[in-house]
């Protein structure tokens, strides 16, 4: 558990220095570069949070009897709702990376 924590951690900052290091090198691109970047945050957000819905419904529909259902639902909300704040912040910051790219200087 501790890796995936410090793994998580580090493939996060790495991730982040490389779209810095994209938007440093495109020199006259800048700004188009930085919007790309939110909307590549926007499109991870969304793509997370729509995993989640999917993987959850199937797990809990696989491992649940119909009497045990909404227990299983509300345990695996539960259990990633950490994942659902991830995918909302990364929308979230994508959609201020993309404004902050598209407002004149």
């Amino acid at each position: 558990m501790q890796v995936l924590r410090v793994l998580s951690a580090a493939l996060l900052a790495l991730v982040l220095a490389l779209y810095a290091v994209a938007v440093y090198i495109a020199r006259g691109e800048r700004r188009r570069t930085l919007r790309n970047v939110g909307w590549a945050l926007i499109l991870i957000g969304t793509v997370v949070l729509v995993a989640r819905r999917l993987t959850g419904q199937y797990a809990v529909d696989a491992l649940t009897s119909a009497v045990q259902h909404d227990a299983g639902q509300r345990t695996w909300l539960i259990a990633s709702s950490m994942l659902a704040q991830i995918g909302w912040a990364a929308i979230l910051y994508g959609g201020v990376v993309v404004l902050a790219a598209v407002l004149p200087a």
